[in-house]
């Protein structure tokens, strides 16, 4: 039976016109191309290249050969390429969403994941109203990470089973060359010029009412929903923002993180999950993202 490996090789045997060439561009030696044409002779029971002291020359019966094998040749790929494509969507995936600014900490759990483990990971990134939408009856994902400022209006289906993550607590960041605002009292920051998020947000909601509490009716000068964006432009001294805990993974030496002990704000991060897509790979993904 004709091996396609052999059909291979004599096609580049054919268009280079050597043993050596084609083992050159196969990484093969030259013996073992001579080997696969003396067997492909066998079974054919044609001469297939007439063979001289130091180079060979192919037959017609060769050239016809190696012209009809490629289209057997790219059958075969594309019944290779096919299987494998089955394969890989018959294997268990996870489909998980993710909000912003969590992707810093997924990225270096994707990174010391082995390359089959990953291969199986589809993410969506987006804002966590839009996930839950994505969540529900005949969505495309399983599971979601998301988080909720305050008492937002971020609803979900009672279908999704509900898992407490962590509280990730909001911190002020200053720009690095403003003075020192030690102690950093409520009515120091009154004057400041501020980044904040775009009105009607749920950040935005929140901070609005706690500024408010305390009687402070911020001077803002930019809005930003993306922290990386906000902490780009704090440590170009255009203003101070809260930001939490995990957008400031890795910040820059350009700002200053405040623990201040009356900001006592925070949002709570939690995880989505479809009860019918439940897998041992989504838990192990979900529990290497702890911290």
């Amino acid at each position: 039976m004709l091996k396609p490996e052999h059909l291979r090789t004599l096609r580049e045997v054919v268009r280079l016109g050597s043993f050596a060439a084609a083992a050159n561009r196969l990484g093969y030696t030259s013996s073992a191309v001579s080997q696969q044409m003396a067997s492909l002779e066998r079974e054919t029971g044609v001469r297939l290249f007439e063979r001289f002291a130091h180079s060979v020359l192919p037959t017609s019966a060769a050239e016809v050969l190696a012209r009809q094998s490629e289209t057997l040749l790219a059958d075969i790929e594309r019944m290779v390429a096919t299987v494998r494509e089955v394969h890989r969507n018959s294997e268990p995936q996870v489909r998980l969403g993710v909000f912003p600014s969590i992707c810093d900490l997924l990225s270096s759990v994707l990174r010391d994941l082995e390359p089959e483990e990953r291969s199986g990971i589809r993410l969506s990134v987006a804002e966590p109203s839009q996930l839950i939408a994505r969540l529900g009856a005949g969505g495309e994902m399983d599971a979601a990470i998301v988080y909720q400022v305050g008492n937002s209006g971020l609803s979900w289906p009672s279908t999704l089973s509900r898992r407490w993550v962590a509280e990730d607590r909001y911190r002020l960041v200053l720009p690095r060359t403003w003075p020192d605002l030690s102690p950093h009292r409520a009515e120091q920051l009154v004057d400041l010029p501020w980044i904040m998020h775009h009105p009607g947000s749920s950040d935005a909601t929140l901070f609005e009412a706690m500024l408010g509490h305390w009687k402070l009716h911020p001077r803002v000068v930019c809005h930003s929903d993306d922290f990386k964006v906000t902490l780009s432009l704090i440590g170009a001294g255009l203003g101070a923002a809260l930001i939490p805990d995990l957008a400031l993974r890795d910040h820059s030496p350009d700002v200053v993180v405040v623990d201040l002990p009356w900001l006592n704000i925070s949002r709570s991060i939690f995880t989505l999950v479809r009860p019918e897509r439940e897998s041992a790979r989504l838990q192990t993904l979900l529990d290497k993202l702890a911290f």
